[in-house]
């Protein structure tokens, strides 16, 4: 096990119906969650439609959760970096519903993904938290972008455009926040694909993003000269799975050494073991959990998973087991109404001795095999496509 200066984390739970945040704190040795706080998020009467979305800046101090109704407020928090516990800092109108936010690796801007506007903004982070309040940048997209990732260098964003198939590739100023167009070509998905969520493994050469509407995992490679290229693509759901799928979340262990994506058809988590010299996912397991699991996340020691039901008005902890990823429940915790969103913070992990690194060129030549169907290794898993309704977004 891993020295840790301190045996403790926090996980934040957004309850869209409710509009608040649930504050459970992880003890490690004990293996179990406390109810922190429930802090309440400003909006108008009644619920966030569909989710209300939560980003945390990179230096841990500021938390933020969107309401996707009225108004569109956006409240800003300072984390208590003792007890976890949120204080307000002030809220401020975002320009559309946005179903995702995040922020830029510097932490001075907030990205937002408005699905139902076909909208990309960015607001700018004032030194107290709060967020400036007319959007430095707007961008038309295509329709339905879903989720704004930036590379490890803060220079290009990656946006996820779910409902034309396409993953754009856009230049990012981090001083000013302004948006380049089309840094590099669009990358086209598999028709009917859907991609939704997305993360940059630790090495910043690797991306890996979910595809809501035929349930696959797709990786690609990053290159600073030439963009994203598509490596692999594998099923999300065992083969024979007779459900209409509905992936929703994606995320790394912070070594880079799993990978798991949820899926709310099945009420279902899955695991993947990331291959170290080429970055190549391989399916372990598939694991029953919350209903709907719209949202979960990994705690900063890569030791503990939280799920959230949106179905269930609950979140399931799980023990995360070493090297094959496998996920042993070990408790069950009510929550407020629709659960959807959770992001996390902690302690920092202990220094390993190694570093997640970009797979070396030889490495590269054999995923680009895989890709296109070769036979060594792990092959891409190929699976019918049925376009679904994309409602419950």
């Amino acid at each position: 096990m891993l020295g840790r200066s301190e045996k403790k984390a926090w996980f934040y739970v957004s309850c869209a119906e409710t509009k608040q945040i649930l504050v459970f704190e992880l003890d490690e040795n004990a293996r179990r969650l406390s109810l922190v706080e429930e802090h309440s998020v400003a909006g108008p009467e009644g619920p966030s439609l569909t989710s209300m979305p939560l980003a945390i800046t990179p230096d841990h101090r500021f938390l933020y959760a969107a309401v996707r109704s009225g108004s569109y407020p956006a409240s800003s928090f300072a984390i208590d970096p003792s007890s976890g516990r949120l204080s307000s800092v002030g809220t401020t109108n975002l320009p559309y519903s946005m179903a995702y936010i995040g922020t830029d690796r510097s932490g001075r801007f907030l990205f937002g993904a408005s699905y139902s506007d076909a909208k990309v903004s960015v607001s700018a982070i004032l030194p107290e938290g709060q967020l400036q309040r007319e959007p430095v940048a707007l961008l038309n997209t295509p329709s339905n972008p879903h989720s704004v990732v930036p590379d490890k260098a803060n220079q290009i964003i990656y946006i996820t455009c779910l409902g034309e198939d396409l993953i754009l590739q856009h230049g990012f100023n981090s001083v000013t926040g302004h948006i380049e167009a089309n840094r590099f070509a669009p990358i086209s998905t598999r028709p009917g694909a859907g991609p939704r969520h997305q993360v940059l493994h630790p090495s910043g050469c690797l991306l890996y993003v979910l595809n809501e509407l035929d349930a696959t995992v797709a990786s690609y490679r990053i290159s600073q000269s030439q963009g994203l290229t598509p490596l692999q693509i594998i099923g999300l759901l065992p083969s024979g799975t007779r459900v209409r799928p509905s992936a929703a979340d994606l995320h790394l262990t912070p070594d880079g050494g799993l990978l798991y994506g949820s899926d709310r058809g099945s009420s279902t988590l899955t695991s993947f073991i990331i291959d170290r010299r080429s970055g190549l996912l391989s399916r372990t397991s598939t694991i029953s959990t919350e209903i709907s699991p719209r949202g979960f996340n990994i705690d900063p020691s890569g030791s503990f998973l939280l799920a959230a039901g949106q179905h269930s008005d609950a979140v399931s902890l799980y023990a995360i087991v070493p090297l094959s990823g496998g996920l042993e429940r070990i408790g069950r915790y009510a929550t407020r109404t629709n659960p959807n969103w959770i992001e996390t913070i902690g302690f920092q992990r202990a220094s390993s001795g190694t570093e997640a690194r970009c797979p070396p060129q030889d490495a590269s030549r054999e995923i680009s095999s895989l890709a296109t169907g070769g036979s060594s290794g792990a092959k891409a898993t190929q699976l019918r496509f049925a376009r679904c309704a994309r409602a419950d977004i």
